[in-house]
């Protein structure tokens, strides 16, 4: 099987409390895919680059594919990285190199692609959320009807881009995931936190949170979440696969 080089565009540094532990969102990721590229021997080479620091690959094709992780920062902000990494995603778009977007990651490819991205005025969407699938793509062997993800988000996607397909919706969220055929991916769930890191996420972030939605959201970490899922479903998008 060939190698798989996924460059991992890195928009965020995890809050001081968290970071001893789980260090970084592509250390986060590596530990989400590892149990798969163990069991089906998948040869992936991981690279990172920090985007916050204006570091990006010099040219698209210095890796096979790209992920772009969460941020505390919106697509709207005003912020030199920001505009760096829109065009870096218009180009490696164009050169039909495949882009995988989580939480921020899924907004800002909404952004780029010609669709929109805004603060919500439905506020905190946290904890264990459920969505509804819309389209089974081929690379999902199994078709779910809805799906559980841990959820951290106040922006949303407001548009989708034109070319892009809905895979799956919410009434909070209502485009939760979407698809470009053979090019682009998005969730706006965070298939790679845990239940510990995302609860103790919370714990810190509670004060921002309507009244009563911290306990309403711990309380949700009790059901069982598709992280394995869509770790598969990844993999199997980047690499043309119909695993699990």
């Amino acid at each position: 099987m060939k190698k798989l080089i996924l460059g991992i565009l890195d928009c965020d540094d995890l809050a001081p409390e968290l970071r001893g532990d789980y260090h970084c969102y592509t250390c986060m990721f590596k530990t989400l895919f590892e149990p798969i590229v163990q069991t089906e021997k998948i040869d992936i080479e991981y690279r990172r680059y920090d985007v916050q620091k204006n570091l990006l690959p010099i040219e698209p094709n210095e890796c096979d594919a790209y992920l772009i992780t969460g941020s505390k920062t919106g697509v709207y902000d005003d912020k030199p990285w920001i505009e760096l990494l829109i065009s870096f995603i218009q180009t490696t778009y164009k050169q039909q190199i495949k882009l995988v977007g989580l939480c921020f990651g899924h907004q800002i490819l909404a952004h780029a692609l010609g669709g929109k991205a805004d603060k919500s005025g439905k506020g905190w969407g946290v904890g264990v959320m459920l969505s509804h699938s819309v389209e089974k793509a081929d690379w999902m062997p199994t078709k779910l009807a809805s799906i559980n993800l841990l959820y951290s988000h106040q922006d949303q996607v407001t548009r989708l881009p034109p070319q892009a397909k809905l895979l799956f919706t919410s009434d909070f969220c209502q485009f939760s995931a979407f698809y470009i055929p053979e090019r682009a991916l998005a969730f706006q769930g965070h298939p790679e936190f845990t239940l510990d890191y995302c609860e103790r996420l919370m714990f810190i972030r509670q004060s921002r949170y309507a009244e009563g939605q911290y306990e309403q959201a711990v309380r949700s970490l009790e059901q069982d979440l598709h992280s394995d899922v869509l770790a598969n479903w990844i993999l199997n998008f980047l690499q043309d696969e119909k695993r699990g």
